[in-house]
C-alpha cells in the first residue's frame, strides 16, 4: 500500500531527526567539558604573556 510506505517513510525521517538531535546534544556536552576543562591551561598561557610583558 503506497500509504503505508509514505507513512514508513516519515516514521524513519523522524527517527532519523531525532537521533541527530541526540547526537548534537551529546556532542555539545562532549564539547563544553572539553572547554571547560581547557579553560585553566588557556588561564595559565595568559598569565605567561603578562609576565613577559612586564620584563
Amino acid at each position: 500500500d503506497p500509504l503505508d510506505a509514505a507513512r514508513n517513510f516519515d516514521l524513519m525521517l523522524l527517527l532519523d531527526q531525532s537521533i541527530k538531535v541526540n547526537l548534537n546534544d551529546f556532542l555539545l556536552s562532549e564539547e563544553i567539558e572539553n572547554i571547560t576543562n581547557s579553560i585553566p591551561t588557556l588561564e595559565s598561557k595568559i598569565e605567561d604573556t603578562t609576565d613577559l610583558n612586564l620584563t
